[in-house]
């Protein structure tokens, strides 16, 4: 009887975890083809305005690095929030964050307003208009991970989804809008860009609505940043890693060849979005087994789901590159497809540490981010030092050399990931020991 109320069980959670897997999945998935459905009104703009979108959208993606870390301890909190008095705190601890958001947000912009300048040289714009609608991008970027967070840790995914599919909508439609008929050009299409993270931010803020009106509690705020520090660093590595390549294809590459990689880059970028859902419903699920001491299959099912999904889109982005790119762009960008195969490879890495690290950080043992800070330097540094080798290759060899690059460090950071999860030290932190 005992065996069979174990299997029951287990069959259970299985089934429960591959279907909000699933359902996450394609919310996601179907995001990722509506934010692909921009940059075919963006192929109205210029070259120069479209690697200036590319590369615009990089930044906000590393912006939002800070929001990567609150989202980890806003999950991991609600996760292992089995009481009142815990939910109470989370609760208290979003208020104070969206307080902070705002006013950072704000020095942030009248920082950007003051060297906008530098930056209009630094990638190549034509204008500094673009950076206004980026910075409020940026906002709904840095702050929205918090929310979403909250719902990841409640495990309540189907609000979690539309939230990111809400993105996906508004994007395509605020693109449309602000290329073909507001201002047009990179500006426009960022303003696009901002309006589908501000719309998911709202769907988010309207589903907590409940703890809004919770009692205000005093909290700690030390205590939290103590834990979004190292959560920042080792799930933020992840979007560091993926997205550095892009800054560094916009400064030193010429002509055509910034958005030839920006193109072939967002093929391979959009694997790891692929099967990141797996990860966002596996995190809870460790953290809360871990909060109340009983088993889970959650590291199982996700490692299984993500090296299927990673496998299918490799095999793909080798055997058929051109495609995406005939649905996506036109004849002009062909030779981008001889891009993706080694994207494919560079970015393979990034969706295998993705549930290692979340198994990692899920039990309190932090000591995973000393290699996500070196690795993120060593990239960085080696971009840096190599920028005049890059800067020397014709044709799309330039490019090449940001992968192979790229290629080295993503797989010596999964197999530093793969030596921290061997040596993990599980260990109860905040209320995590409640």
């Amino acid at each position: 009887m005992k065996s069979w109320i174990i299997k029951k069980r287990a069959s259970s959670e299985s089934f429960r975890f591959l279907s909000e897997s699933g359902w996450m999945i394609f919310a996601t998935f179907a995001s990722g083809i509506l934010m692909v459905g921009v940059h075919g009104f963006a192929r109205a703009m210029p070259q120069s305005e479209y690697s200036v979108f590319f590369t615009l959208l990089q930044l906000v993606s590393l912006m939002s690095i800070p929001g990567l870390g609150l989202q980890s301890v806003f999950a991991r909190r609600a996760a292992a929030a089995v009481n009142p008095e815990l939910e109470r705190q989370v609760a208290a601890a979003l208020r104070g964050v969206t307080w902070m958001m705002l006013w950072g947000g704000l020095i942030a912009g009248l920082l950007l307003l003051v060297i906008s300048k530098e930056v209009q040289a630094f990638f190549q714009m034509n204008s500094a208009w673009p950076l206004a609608p980026t910075w409020l991008a940026a906002m709904g970027a840095i702050w929205m991970p918090a929310a979403l967070g909250a719902l990841q840790g409640r495990q309540d995914f189907g609000w979690y989804g539309g939230s990111i599919f809400s993105n996906g909508l508004f994007r395509l439609i605020g693109v449309w809008i602000g290329v073909f008929l507001l201002v047009g050009g990179a500006a426009g299409a960022m303003a696009g860009v901002a309006l589908g993270l501000g719309m998911a931010v709202l769907i988010s803020i309207w589903r907590l609505r409940d703890w809004w009106r919770l009692e205000a509690l005093k909290i700690s705020a030390l205590d939290w940043f103590k834990e979004a520090a190292p959560l920042t660093v080792g799930f933020g590595s992840i979007l560091f890693m993926m997205s550095l390549d892009m800054m560094f294809a916009q400064s030193l590459l010429l002509g055509d060849l910034p958005s030839l990689h920006g193109a072939a880059g967002m093929i391979g970028r959009g694997m790891v979005t692929f099967t990141a859902p797996v990860v966002a419903v596996m995190f809870p699920k460790l953290v809360k087994s871990f909060a109340t001491s009983e088993s889970s299959s959650a590291l199982r099912l996700g490692m299984l789901a993500t090296l299927g999904l990673c496998g299918m889109v490799v095999i793909c982005m080798a055997l058929i590159p051109e495609v995406p790119i005939r649905i996506i762009y036109n004849a002009d960008y062909l030779d981008a497809a001889k891009l993706i195969p080694w994207f494919g490879v560079g970015m393979a890495p990034l969706c295998i540490a993705n549930p290692l690290i979340s198994q990692i950080l899920a039990v309190g043992d932090f000591k995973v981010c000393r290699y996500a800070i070196f690795c993120g330097f060593g990239y960085l540094f080696s971009l840096m030092l190599g920028a005049g080798w890059i800067s020397e290759g014709s044709g799309l060899q330039g490019s090449m050399r940001i992968l192979w690059i790229m290629i080295f460090w993503n797989w010596g950071y999964l197999a530093l990931v793969y030596h921290a999860l061997q040596s993990t030290t599980p260990k109860h932190n905040g209320p995590l020991s409640q």
